[in-house]
């Protein structure tokens, strides 16, 4: 059925097909196309199985894609807590470039995502010059090709970041693709905390969880960031089974985050907490009984858990990172301005374990170590400049939500305000357990960012319209 008059909007639950040029204005033109590539899937099959998985995955989230972005972009999101997983490593790549190219070839012209990506100029324009910068880097490398690497952040991934923010930015024009986007953050950390108990894949690495994010310190900065978006969740839905299911989802969560033995997790944890207690002045009660309840909660869990109490207790050389840091100061002290370029850090870092040491995890370094810490290595490997710009992208961002938060709360509209202070508080944790990762490209975090950069922009622009919208599920 042909859509015809307004505009309608895109996510509302019929689907503003007149946006569709490429494709037949039916829904049944759609699932029938969807159809036949379920048929090819199946000669595939037999020939290449691999791709023909790639293929499926398309053919199931294509006709989403086209009718409602927000709900496939949560879709992908959630599908990206597995991303690590060899099951489905390619399926998230695949999705992404179908996500990106409906994006750009379709949806462009809506009026929402348009406010929201000229709001966000300023944040994705640094980002820009930031990825630039660090494409530039490969000039005065001493190994230019380790910046198309994968660790820690190679140029494609940077790339990656790139295409995928603008995306988030759009799904956040309206409160309800924000939640959607949201809840599905919440839903992919719990899920994947569930396959990593049930052992599928390398799920474990020394006895801590890792789960499908491939390593346990980094699926504790995913998972604090979670815990707080769930507790902005039990807020904003209406629907009774869907809150309790987010209580369940918030359990597994904390089991997980216990599981993952993560120092960096308890420090960002608590960091978050703190941020939480200025941004949410009118709940201040909460936040503090919350506090004590998890701190009960980690007591109890050290108690039950000799092997993890241990430990956490055992801080001191932070498992080689002091030896790492120590090396990539000096690294530092040496090229402050522009760094050794992206990714080489683990060529020249082994030049400096001819200077005084002693580095009792020395060994680490001499086999290719990276920092473990976002800000060191991006100063390190991109200088003061990469750093700056980085540092600038997230307090922009953060500024921009924590202002439109406030304005929200002038024009009545709390829980659009409660939405963007629980994106920022769960943002202000993941970068705060980055103090002991290397994770600046995250995909996960950025898409979160996105999210919040997106709806901060509409807010910002117009609150009076930002809540005719309706909440995800009441």
């Amino acid at each position: 059925m042909a859509v015809s008059g307004e505009r309608l909007d895109p996510y509302t639950k019929r689907a503003a097909f007149d946006d569709l040029p490429l494709l037949p204005s039916s829904r049944g033109a759609i699932y029938g196309f969807a159809a036949c590539l379920g048929v090819c899937v199946g000669v595939l099959a037999a020939v290449r199985p691999a791709l023909a998985t790639v293929v499926a995955c398309a053919a199931v989230f294509l006709p989403l894609l086209l009718m409602d972005l927000a709900r496939a972009v949560a879709v992908y999101l959630f599908v990206l807590f597995f991303k690590d997983l060899d099951i489905v490593s390619v399926g998230p790549t695949a999705l992404g470039v179908l996500t990106f190219m409906v994006f750009v070839g379709v949806r462009t012209r809506d009026q929402r995502m348009g406010l929201a990506l000229r709001g966000s100029r300023t944040p994705l324009t640094v980002l820009a010059l930031l990825i630039a910068w660090a494409a530039l880097s490969m000039l005065w490398s001493r190994d230019s090709g380790l910046a198309l690497e994968d660790k820690p952040a190679s140029l494609l991934q940077w790339l990656t970041v790139l295409l995928l923010v603008p995306i988030a930015v759009s799904c956040g024009s309206t409160r309800r693709s924000a939640q959607t986007v949201v809840l599905a953050f919440v839903f992919g950390a719990a899920a994947t905390v569930v396959v990593g108990f049930a052992g599928v894949g390398d799920a474990w690495v020394d006895g801590r969880l890792s789960a499908g994010v491939g390593d346990p310190n980094h699926l504790a900065a995913l998972l604090i960031a979670a815990l707080a978006l769930g507790f902005g969740g039990l807020r904003l839905v209406r629907r009774p089974a869907l809150r309790l299911t987010l209580v369940g989802a918030e359990v597994v969560i904390l089991i997980g985050l216990g599981a993952t033995q993560s120092r960096g997790g308890l420090v960002g944890l608590g960091v978050m907490l703190l941020v939480a207690l200025w941004i949410y002045e009118r709940r201040r009660a909460q936040i503090l009984a919350a506090t004590l309840a998890l701190l009960c909660a980690t007591g109890a869990f050290l108690i039950a858990s000799p092997i993890a109490s241990e430990r956490l207790a055992q801080a001191e050389g932070g498992a080689g990172r002091s030896d790492i840091w120590t090396v990539a100061w000096r690294v530092s002290a040496d090229h402050p301005i522009a760094g050794v370029g992206l990714n080489n850090f683990v060529v020249v870092s082994k030049d400096y374990l001819r200077t005084p040491g002693p580095f009792e995890f020395g060994y680490l370094i001499s086999r290719g170590a990276v920092v473990h810490n976002m800000y060191l290595q991006t100063l390190v490997e991109l200088g003061i400049i990469g750093l700056g710009a980085l540092l600038s992208v997230f307090v922009l961002s953060l500024k921009a939500m924590i202002r439109a938060s406030r304005r929200l709360v002038r024009a009545g509209d709390e829980d659009g305000s409660f939405l963007l202070q629980t994106i920022a508080t769960a943002i202000c944790g993941t970068l705060a357990a980055s103090l002991f990762i290397s994770n600046a490209i995250d995909p996960r975090l950025w898409m979160l960012i996105g999210v919040g950069l997106g709806f901060a922009a509409t807010a910002t622009a117009a609150p009076a319209q930002s809540e005719p919208d309706p909440a995800v599920v009441r």
